[in-house]
C-alpha cells in the first residue's frame, strides 16, 4: 500500500493536513484568548505569539504522531475520535508544559495556568475535532 494511502488506496493526506492546520489553528486560539486576557501583548506580535505557542504545538504533534491521531481508523465514529482526542490533548498538553518549563524557554508554569490551560484546551479540542467529525467524515 502507498505512503498516504489508507487501505482502501484514498488518498488521506489532504484530510490530515486539514485536522493538523485546525489543531495548531485551536492551540493559537487558545494562547491568544489567554494572553489578551492578561492583556500581555496583541495578536500584532507575531513571535510573541509563536514563542508562546510553539512548546504545545510540538508536544500536540509529537503525541498524536505517536497516538496515530491522524489515521483514518476512527473515521465516521465521533465517539471514538473524541476520545483520542481528549487523551492526545491530556498528554501534548503536559509535554508542552515539560518544554516551557525547561531553562530552554521563557515562561513559566503555575499550577493555575496548567488547570486553565488543559481545561479550556480539553473542550476546545472536543468541540473542534467533534464538530469536523460530524460535518465531514460522517
Amino acid at each position: 500500500m502507498p505512503l498516504g494511502r489508507d487501505s482502501v488506496g484514498t488518498d488521506r493526506r489532504p484530510d490530515a493536513l486539514r485536522l493538523a492546520a485546525l489543531d495548531v489553528a485551536v492551540i493559537v486560539g487558545l494562547v491568544l484568548a489567554g494572553r489578551s486576557s492578561h492583556e500581555r501583548y496583541s495578536i500584532a506580535d507575531v513571535p510573541a505569539v509563536v514563542e508562546a505557542a510553539a512548546p504545545f504545538v510540538l508536544g500536540w504533534f509529537v503525541v498524536a504522531a505517536v497516538a496515530g491521531n491522524y489515521r483514518r481508523a476512527d473515521a465516521g465514529d465521533p465517539v471514538a475520535v473524541v476520545r483520542r482526542t481528549a487523551i492526545c490533548w491530556l498528554a501534548a498538553s503536559n509535554v508542552g508544559f515539560l518544554i516551557r518549563g525547561s531553562s530552554h524557554v521563557d515562561g513559566g508554569v503555575p499550577w493555575s495556568f496548567m488547570v486553565v490551560f488543559v481545561g479550556f484546551g480539553l473542550v476546545a479540542f472536543v468541540i473542534v475535532r467533534g464538530g469536523y467529525e460530524l460535518a465531514f467524515r460522517r
